[in-house]
């Protein structure tokens, strides 16, 4: 999760770089969570990456509402929520203009190609097809090689014909697809209290539901040693009962935020409608997502600080003597 002086700075580059206005919303790093702990989330993942056959289950009813969040949101699941934000979400939320053309090379007059400026295309390319223009809207693209020349009415004219030819009678699409934060009274405490819930639960999917109360502390008054038996003592009896029900609450709403969520709909604990298809939370599997997630992280910044530590020996070295 991003901390508040993470997201400032995030958003204050997303301003001075990338010319996009943001407000300053504690509640994107918490839409980021939910997201990766979603199991419908989860699902439309696994499809759009080619990993489950899409008639491998049965799909939710509104399956193609996750959908759309997903090519919007795009994965989750590597990477960090600011690479997530400077690459997809700022685009969505930001106060931006609409997309324009994006060049990916430039060549002075002779001036020859070679293997190193293939590399630049080829990853200005991908940064675009992968990262802006889904986050764009996947609105219709062109990608063309422009000659320049001195008649520029003449190319305007030759790029409108190459644009007709390519989309012939395409209709002008809606652009950037905006999303918007649910505007309600929901306070932090609410989002922490039943993610703490669901990744302790997820830790440890054999342990009772009070045990998982003891271990977050979420209710204190219903605390009780796990060595006495509950049978023996109506009041440990009563206080696990009650810790339960508190359980089940905190883990019901961590379901409806990350669904709810997968709808576009963030943050919310409006009921789902009835659907024996939508999938349910999977703790085991969830359990074993996050170990990953946070291997996967320790890996990533272990090759950052590698990175960062040979960039500085190669600035510090002497230069050879001409």
């Amino acid at each position: 999760m991003a901390s508040p002086d993470r997201f400032i700075r995030l958003s204050k580059l997303s301003l001075d770089r990338y010319d996009i206005a943001i407000d300053l919303d504690w509640r994107y790093p918490h839409l980021f969570d939910f997201l990766q702990i979603s199991p419908s989330y989860r699902l439309a993942h696994l499809i759009a990456t080619g990993r489950l056959e899409r008639d491998a289950r049965p799909l939710p009813a509104d399956f193609a509402e996750v959908e759309t969040a997903y090519r919007a949101f795009g994965s989750v699941y590597r990477t960090y929520f600011g690479e997530w934000w400077l690459n997809v979400a700022q685009y969505l939320f930001g106060i931006a203009r609409p997309p324009e053309p994006k060049p990916l090379l430039r060549l002075s007059s002779r001036e020859a190609a070679n293997q190193d400026t293939l590399s630049h295309v080829m990853e200005a390319m991908d940064r675009y097809l992968t990262a802006e223009r889904p986050a764009q809207g996947e609105t219709a693209a062109l990608l063309l090689a422009i000659p320049i020349h001195r008649d520029r009415r003449r190319l305007l004219r030759e790029i409108e014909s190459a644009i007709e030819a390519a989309f012939p009678g395409e209709e002008q699409q809606a652009g950037i697809i905006t999303a918007k934060l649910v505007h309600n009274k929901m306070r932090e405490r609410t989002f922490l209290m039943a993610m703490r819930t669901l990744l302790a639960r997820a830790s440890v999917p054999k342990a009772k539901l009070y045990q998982v109360g003891n271990h977050t502390k979420i209710a204190p008054q219903y605390w009780t040693d796990t060595k006495l038996k509950r049978r023996d003592d109506p009041e440990v009896f009563d206080r696990r009962r009650m810790m339960d029900i508190v359980v089940a609450r905190q883990l019901h709403r961590a379901y409806l935020l990350a669904e709810n969520a997968a709808r576009m709909k963030f943050p919310s604990l409006d009921p789902l409608a009835p659907d024996p298809h939508r999938p349910e939370f999977d703790y085991p599997e969830l359990g074993r997502q996050l170990r990953s997630y946070v291997q996967w992280g320790a890996k990533r910044v272990a090759e950052i600080k590698a990175s960062r530590a040979q960039a500085r020996m190669k600035k510090n070295q002497p230069s050879s003597p001409g």
